[in-house]
């Protein structure tokens, strides 16, 4: 049975596009009539599908006119695929390594990738590219990172990109480590400012609309969803978060901190006061992105 790996809205808001994913056989993307719910099309992709939680392999571009993940035949290169017809526009090769965190930019012109693979021990590798009105991909750099990367999210402005990582190799396997939040800037594929954001790994972040805050949430139980000023990395609020966040997001008047957890709940926040304003409970031991 094909899973969604990606949801978004296409420009007019009147579909919902789905990047789904199976097991067996290559991925598409489907559209559905809002009103209706009647499928309005439904292409088969090369599209990859991975096992492990969260899915930050797949993203569509603001506009819902684009999908970027994974190439099923190869993993380690990024297809950009038209939603409409399905057809492939561009790939992304320049990884060493397996794709497993993708991001467009808010204007849809650049794309950021994130590849590793799963020997213990292993660092990561983190790509800029840039998608011309003409289809073509180019690749602006490609960094080694210490930690491998587990989400990403562009600055509002487009001038930086922040990364969470996994934080330092443990030595033991049962030692807890920090995840940190790295900031990068695009013109000059340079990191300018980190910290230690949460004990484990750095689960989800999201950059609010004024960009000013950064939010962040850690894989373990009990790392809580911490609420970062962006230009400094001081923290804001440190709350208690629903157990095992696996996305944030900004209203886009940035006046709400939406966090969802595995259990199947919606949080509602107030970023600049640390308020919780309301919780929406979903169905005990649900699974949501």
């Amino acid at each position: 049975t094909p899973e969604a790996a990606a949801l978004s809205f296409d420009s007019s808001g009147q579909r919902l596009l789905v990047g789904k994913v199976s097991g067996r056989k290559s991925g598409g993307v489907q559209a559905f009539d809002l009103d209706s719910g009647a499928v309005v099309f439904d292409h088969a992709l090369d599209l990859l599908r991975r096992a492990e939680w969260p899915l930050r392999y797949v993203d569509f571009s603001p506009n819902g006119k684009l999908l970027a993940g994974p190439m099923r035949t190869d993993p380690q290169t990024v297809g950009i695929w038209d939603t409409t017809t399905g057809e492939l526009l561009a790939t992304a090769r320049n990884h060493t390594a397996e794709v497993r965190v993708i991001a467009f930019s808010a204007d849809g012109r650049h794309l950021a990738t994130a590849a590793w693979n799963r020997q213990p021990g292993t660092r990561g590798e983190l790509a800029l590219w840039r998608f011309s009105n003409t289809g073509q991909v180019a690749s602006l750099w490609i960094a080694s990172t210490s930690s491998p990367i587990d989400c990403l999210a562009f600055s509002p402005d487009g001038r930086e990109l922040c990364a969470g990582d996994r934080g330092s190799e443990p030595v033991l396997l049962n030692r807890i480590v920090d995840g940190r939040i790295v900031v990068w800037d695009l013109a000059t594929g340079q990191p300018v400012r980190s910290w230690s954001a949460h004990r484990g790994r750095v689960q989800t972040l999201a950059v609010s609309p004024d960009g000013k805050m950064i939010a962040s949430a850690g894989r373990n139980l009990g790392a809580g969803l911490h609420i970062w000023d962006f230009a400094t990395g001081r923290l804001r609020h440190a709350l208690q978060a629903p157990p095992q966040v696996t996305v944030v997001r900004f209203h886009p008047d940035g006046s709400r901190l939406a966090v969802a957890g595995y259990e199947g709940s919606v949080h509602l926040w107030d970023p600049l006061t640390g308020q919780d304003i309301l919780t929406l409970r979903g169905p005990a031991g649900q699974i949501t992105e």
